[in-house]
């Protein structure tokens, strides 16, 4: 199966905006996985009815802090395994 991942930074947003398009890649064959910081279980919940897989990391979309950077891109790539 093919795989699709979505690396967001509000799940609220992709939600909103987003999801259509999510669920027509799962119609098409597409394993789809959502890597972002999730705040809100609800949400969470609500992407995983619908198959989909998801990856909490750590990611603050206000900061502009290094060290925060590199330990959400150090999450990330353990989650590709690149």
């Amino acid at each position: 199966m093919r795989k699709l991942c979505y690396f967001i930074n509000s799940d609220w947003y992709f939600d909103l905006h987003w999801i259509d398009r999510a669920i027509a890649s799962r119609d098409a064959g597409y394993e789809i996985h959502i890597i972002s910081h999730f705040i809100d279980d609800n949400i969470i919940n609500k992407f995983k009815t619908f198959g989909f897989i998801c990856h909490n990391v750590t990611l603050d979309a206000q900061s502009f802090n290094a060290l925060v950077f590199f330990r959400t891109y150090h999450d990330v790539q353990k989650l590709l395994k690149i």
